[in-house]
């Protein structure tokens, strides 16, 4: 091939492949924009797809409440109708729809002991204390089932009818029970003596009650029975009261 055809042949492919360079510089330039534009945005993108599955979750945990607070209006009214297994079955529905419905679980305690499942009763009791260890409610249904059992038994009954005697004085039968058992007291006494906090005796009696509350389930028995013989102090300073 002579020089110049070589030569013109050369220029042809150079210029060919500047055109196509060009042409792909073109093309990317106007895409890039919308590219970046749509990364810029990424963050919201993902800001508000939280906050979609954030509103769905509050929106379903919603629904759960008015459809266990259903549940506790049927429940009451099987109640009245003295259909108890029909109630217990909806006060275990509002439970479990709603784990903070401290109502439904005593509920669920005292109807369960009406229908003799005394398994059941102490669960929903339990449950409630859980929730609030100063429910009135749930410490009398536990001393009812426990004050007549074995050993264990009514040395649990024993700290339930101390803690009614803060929470309910007006119950007679916790404040017999204490009377009637002053074993009991001394072993929490010995207990409280030997753990001996200065502390302790400036706190209210509601305080007390709460923190031995919180330590039983924590396996811790001797910061329970320390709180407990200060209740026990106030229970013994009342009985010799003057008209008491």
């Amino acid at each position: 091939m002579p020089p110049l055809h070589r030569a013109l042949l050369f220029c042809v492919l150079v210029g060919g492949m500047a055109l196509l360079m060009l042409a792909g510089y073109m093309y990317f330039r106007a895409r890039l924009p919308a590219t970046d534009a749509s990364m810029s945005r990424f963050p919201d993108l993902v800001q508000e797809t939280w906050r979609k599955r954030k509103q769905s979750a509050e929106e379903a945990r919603q629904r759960a409440l008015e459809a266990s607070r259903e549940c506790m209006a049927n429940g009451n009214r099987y109640c009245l109708l003295d259909d108890f297994p029909s109630a217990l079955r909806e006060y275990r529905k509002a439970a479990e729809l709603d784990a903070g419905n401290l109502d439904a679980c005593i509920e669920i305690g005292r109807v369960a002991r009406l229908l003799n499942q005394m398994p059941v009763a102490r669960d929903g009791w339990q449950r409630a204390l859980e929730l609030d260890p100063l429910a009135a409610a749930a410490h009398a249904g536990l001393f009812e089932i426990s004050k007549d059992g074995d050993e264990k038994e009514r040395r649990l009954a024993f700290r339930h009818a101390l803690t009614l005697h803060i929470l309910s004085p007006h119950r007679s039968a916790p404040r017999e029970f204490i009377l009637l058992n002053p074993e009991i007291a001394r072993e929490i006494e010995l207990v409280a003596n030997d753990a001996a906090d200065a502390t302790l005796a400036a706190l209210d009696s509601r305080e007390l009650l709460a923190r031995a509350w919180a330590a039983l389930p924590k396996q811790n028995q001797r910061t329970a029975d320390a709180c407990f013989g200060q209740i026990l102090i106030r229970f013994r300073a009342a009985e010799t009261q003057p008209g008491s």
